[in-house]
């Protein structure tokens, strides 16, 4: 579904690129044998609360990013936010 909604997408657009990469790093997590990625064992609710809410509190810090480096960051900050309960 990812890569059919990518022709959606302005290429050009550094944040969306960050963003989409951040999503496919995501995804390649979840596959077999990324059990020790961070995005599978949060799914897996391996991830103590504080540790997510650390990560999203290290990502809502940086400041003066790249274009795709803010866009990868906020595809992961949104995630986590989402599995920490706080969506802000």
């Amino acid at each position: 579904m990812l890569e059919q909604n990518r022709g959606e997408l302005n290429p050009d657009d550094e944040f969306t690129r960050g963003y989409f990469l951040a999503l496919q790093g995501m995804i390649s997590g979840l596959e077999p044998g990324g059990e020790l990625s961070v995005i599978k064992q949060i799914v897996n609710g391996e991830y103590q609360q504080e540790k997510i809410e650390k990560l999203a509190n290290d990502l809502k810090e940086k400041k003066f990013r790249p274009k795709d480096e803010q866009g990868f960051d906020t595809a992961w900050l949104e995630i986590l936010q989402e599995f920490s309960g706080r969506n802000e």
